[in-house]
């Protein structure tokens, strides 16, 4: 069976509204490709974000080696200035915590893989555990996965390898509420805060658009 690989990038626009129609076009068309997002950061509306779901990396493979590929990125790197791409495979499915009305992103830079995946892995799954029992109101979904290549910290921090979590909420507003008061993310947040070499976590909240 397949496994579905989901890419994220970061970007800033070239001008205000830039088009990327065409591009946006030219990626939904591509076989393998099973959804395509976009939304700007609520903690900073000049960054961008897309998400692309894939059907499983071989199909991103495909697209990546073949004619097409270097065309479609010269447009898109003709609207996006400096764009940032990596790819997660999450569990479970990050689709509902992506077409929730805000989906929070929490990147972990630097950590040690053996113990820190594991710890996320815990904390996810205690906040699906509070989440489904109603002990966080607004809560929608949790995914979380590894960065399948090494990944700099945004400052320019050497490679290294990252995580990612993912939590679907109604809104960014939810999530400062459940975080606030004892809970699922406050019992267990200090599993996150450690066993990160490079120290650095890149957290944000965007309303994806599925387009």
């Amino acid at each position: 069976m397949e496994t579905p690989i989901t890419e994220f990038v970061l970007f800033k626009p070239k001008q205000p509204s830039p088009a990327f129609d065409s591009v946006i076009s030219a990626l939904k068309s591509v076989q393998g490709v099973d959804a395509v997002y976009h939304g700007s950061q609520l903690e900073d509306q000049t960054t961008h974000v897309f998400v692309i779901r894939w059907t499983s990396h071989d199909a991103f493979t495909a697209f990546s080696s073949s004619e097409a590929y270097t065309p479609w990125l010269a447009d898109f790197k003709a609207l996006a200035a400096d764009p940032r791409f990596y790819q997660v495979r999450f569990t479970p499915s990050a689709t509902p915590a992506l077409d929730a009305p805000c989906t929070e992103v929490v990147v972990a830079y630097g950590i040690r893989r053996a113990v820190f995946v594991d710890n996320l892995h815990i904390f996810s799954d205690r906040m699906t555990e509070g989440g489904r029992a109603g002990s966080m109101e607004g809560w929608h979904a949790n995914a979380w996965g590894e960065v399948t290549t090494p990944l700099p910290a945004p400052a320019g921090g050497a490679e290294g390898h990252a995580a990612v979590l993912l939590v679907g909420w109604d809104s960014k507003e939810a999530h400062l509420n459940a975080k606030a008061v004892p809970g699922p993310i406050s019992d267990n947040i200090e599993l996150i805060r450690k066993e990160r070499e490079a120290l650095t976590m890149l957290q944000y909240h965007v309303n994806l658009n599925r387009l």
